[in-house]
């Protein structure tokens, strides 16, 4: 049997080094799997294709698919006072200080209930 599955630009680390995956994939499935200009074609016997094929799709749902943000965390008990809220955050950008002046209304209400170790998104 064969199928093909669609596959995009940014694909490239299924392949792995030297196509170190696809190898694993066609040993480990008992399958061939043949680069097209812009899909795989695979072939074998059917479970065993319709098994690599799911596979692959599944793989190129995600890599379509843009990472959600994680959200920051309040690393020490936030500062309030009657002009800012000042914390600091553990983000993925690495550790950072957050003011949030109180002429932000909405954002300041909120940063005034943080709490050590709560998630949060930045303003």
């Amino acid at each position: 049997m064969k199928a093909s599955v669609q596959i995009s630009r940014g694909i490239e680390s299924l392949f792995g080094t030297r196509d170190e995956n696809i190898r694993l994939i066609e040993s480990g499935l008992n399958v061939r799997i043949r680069l097209l200009n812009d899909s795989l074609e695979i072939e074998g016997e059917d479970a065993d294709v319709a098994r690599a094929a799911g596979i692959l799709d599944d793989y190129v749902a995600l890599t379509r698919d843009p990472v959600a943000a994680r959200p920051s965390r309040v690393l020490a008990q936030p500062t309030v006072s009657k002009v800012e809220v000042t914390a600091k955050l553990c983000t993925e950008a690495g550790v950072t200080l957050v003011r949030v002046p109180r002429r932000a209304k909405a954002h300041y209400a909120l940063a005034r209930r943080w709490c050590w170790g709560d998630a949060v998104v930045e303003p």
